[in-house]
């Protein structure tokens, strides 16, 4: 919700079946694009922090000891003003995983009201589902997809110099 991008929805109960094989098998790959608050340190990386509820909000989730195995690479593209823009690939799919993960290291999506603040410039998060590759569930040929970034995206990017 409020993540704007690529959503693959199955036409069947077969397809969404083999999805969700290829899924927990890591076989789909799938790469976000956000703006962060604060510039990233390192400018690539690797977070592998657990990720599990939150006991005052049922909602949210966090970083916990005993939660769930969650990892997130991210790389840099740019930063300036204060901010950030950074390609995320996840290496497993939790709920919240990016926005747990960034806020956890001090650098929330920018927007993002559930763990960091709103934006006066963009009214939602600044979180962009922006590739995914996978094989066909039932042709079998390779997947490409890709969504150009959406327009609030660009003119937050470009209000933040960030382009």
């Amino acid at each position: 919700m409020n993540t704007s991008g690529i959503v693959v929805i199955p036409k069947n109960g077969l397809v969404h079946g083999r999805l969700n094989e290829m899924m927990r098998a890591g076989r789909i790959r799938k790469f976000y694009t956000a703006v962060v608050e604060g510039i990233a340190e390192p400018e690539k990386g690797v977070i592998d922090k657990p990720i599990g509820k939150d006991e005052a909000d049922s909602i949210r989730r966090k970083v916990r000891n005993d939660g769930q195995q969650a990892v997130t690479v991210y790389d840099t593209l740019k930063k300036g003003k204060g901010h950030s823009l950074v390609r995320l690939e996840l290496l497993t799919g939790r709920t919240h995983q990016i926005r747990v993960h960034f806020s956890f290291l001090g650098h929330p999506i920018v927007g993002d009201i559930l763990y960091g603040r709103e934006s006066r410039i963009i009214g939602r998060q600044a979180l962009h589902a922006s590739d995914m590759e996978l094989v066909h569930p039932v042709g079998g040929s390779i997947l490409k997809l890709h969504a150009a970034l959406p327009e609030d995206i660009r003119l937050l990017l470009s209000r933040l110099e960030l382009e």
